[in-house]
């Protein structure tokens, strides 16, 4: 084998080493980003489903008890928010146990809109 040829194998013999070495941190970023992707499709389905899950979403049970609307949306999923205890504010908190989002009601008659966090 001439002097080229013989180096060019051993540089070669040395990249492939070198790409060997890789093998596994690669199948560990392979694998990391399906997960990513099975949670992104599964976001995707949810946000598609939302506008019908809307048309069946009910605020309240038995007039007492009230549904989560963010877990509702988007997951189609029915929890219970909790009344928290405010001090005398013009608002009425929920809270949900499964997401931990908060819905500020206004207690008073004016406007409508809530906020949440």
């Amino acid at each position: 084998m001439d002097p080229i040829d013989l180096e060019l194998k051993n540089v070669a013999r040395e990249l492939a080493r070198l790409f060997q070495g890789q093998v596994s941190s690669t199948a560990l970023e392979i694998s990391e980003l399906r997960t990513q992707l099975q949670k992104a499709e599964s976001r995707y389905r949810s946000q598609l489903d939302a506008q019908a899950r809307l048309g069946s979403y009910v605020p309240s049970v038995g007039g007492s008890a009230y549904r989560c609307p963010n877990c509702w949306i988007s997951e189609g999923v029915a929890v219970a928010l909790q009344s928290l205890a405010s001090v005398e504010t013009a608002e009425h908190f929920l809270r949900c146990p499964q997401c931990n989002r908060d819905f500020g009601i206004p207690t008073g008659t004016g406007n409508p809109s809530f906020n949440y966090r």
